[in-house]
């Protein structure tokens, strides 16, 4: 398994699948932030500016508590190897709030002899 995030971007060997990857959410102030009556979105697009029905990947989800597990799956697996782009978003019914994470997603070629830890 190699998969590394640094800072807020995630490099992930192309094939590796059923990797997840954690955000915990806090306020300002440091205080968990709940997560309960919000739907989550992670897209992934080649572009910043493609539209959405243009993403690689598309889900919306639903959590508790203040952590998103963002499973890197086989919608993944089959996209060349390349730079993309990732946004969190969130929406409470069904109406748009923030986008609270944005950056990068790279896809690197299968070659990482020792898995991540090396690259931390």
């Amino acid at each position: 398994m190699a998969i590394w995030k640094s800072n807020r971007d995630i490099y992930i060997d192309q094939f590796d699948c059923g990797i997840d990857v954690d955000f915990t959410l806090s306020n300002k102030d440091g205080e968990e932030f709940d997560l309960t009556d919000y739907t989550v979105q992670f897209i992934v697009k080649k572009q910043k500016e493609d539209a959405d029905t243009e993403a690689i990947v598309n889900k919306f989800m639903k959590y508790e508590g203040n952590v998103i597990t963002l499973a890197m799956d086989k919608e993944l697996a089959s996209t060349p190897v390349g730079v993309y782009y990732y946004a969190i978003r969130l929406f409470k019914e069904d109406h748009y709030v923030n986008t609270i994470v944005q950056a990068k997603l790279n896809i690197v070629d299968n070659t990482f002899e020792n898995g991540a830890e090396e690259w931390q």
